[in-house]
């Protein structure tokens, strides 16, 4: 497998170097096998790829930079295991968050420069292409931004527009149950690598009553079994807490 580093650049000379060859674009099909076979990667990932960075293409008229791809890539490889049902999965942003506004800027002032209205609808697919942000965010941020020109008299700024983001984003993220709302039979079900992400989860907030202490929540868990349901073994010895996303 070719390391993450170095696959952007490869493909973009693979298809730099198939288009001047045969005088046509290579197909998705095409983008999709010279990906899986640069990269070692899940076709659904190549042909998850490919469309975002059509996407991209089709609001801002050019390729996504290293940065954003790389980004995007990041985001499709990090899986998080099966946890039956006890976190449910949150879209992640495709672009980082330090980019977008500036891009939804550029490309709003030179759709009103081209005579083009912006409506609702191309706004948020704009901002959906550029961020990879789930349609439900991409509608919240227009709305705070309509709403700021109608109260302030002009656009909101970068500050401000990211304080936006950054709460949505947040607000996305996956929860964990409290322990007792646990189903014992679930969680003995479960790797130590899911049980892990759930402590870990737990650990950083990610639940409806804040941050637990990793005993802590064990304990309450442990506390929470009905009679008779407890495993032959309660030591747990995982180390330090592995992200989930």
């Amino acid at each position: 497998m070719v390391q993450t580093a170095q696959w952007y650049q490869q493909m973009v000379d693979w298809y730099d170097r198939t288009k001047t060859r045969s005088g046509v674009s290579p197909t998705k099909d095409q983008w999709i096998q010279a990906f899986t076979a640069l990269t070692g990667a899940d076709p659904v990932i190549g042909g998850q790829l490919y469309d975002k960075g059509a996407a991209y293409i089709g609001v801002t008229g050019q390729r996504a930079d290293a940065n954003t791809q790389q980004y995007w890539y990041d985001q499709m490889t990090t899986r998080q295991e099966p946890t039956g049902g006890l976190m449910s999965a949150a879209p992640a942003p495709a672009t980082p968050s330090n980019q977008w506004y500036q891009q939804m800027v550029d490309w709003y002032d030179k759709t009103v420069a081209g005579g083009t209205p912006v409506t609702r609808e191309r706004w948020e697919q704009a901002f959906t292409a550029l961020t990879g942000a789930d349609p439900t965010m991409a509608t919240g941020m227009y709305d705070k931004g309509k709403g700021y020109v109608g109260t302030a008299g002009q656009r909101a700024s970068e500050g401000v527009q990211q304080g936006w983001y950054n709460e949505m984003v947040e607000a996305a993220q996956p929860k964990v149950p409290l322990p007792h709302q646990i189903n014992p039979a679930v969680w003995d079900s479960l790797s130590k690598t899911a049980k892990q992400m759930i402590l870990a989860a737990a650990g950083a907030g990610r639940t409806p009553s804040g941050a637990w202490d990793e005993t802590d929540y064990l304990n309450q868990f442990n506390a929470s079994r009905p009679i008779g349901t407890a495993p032959k073994s309660t030591q747990y010895n995982w180390g330090s807490p592995q992200g989930y996303f």
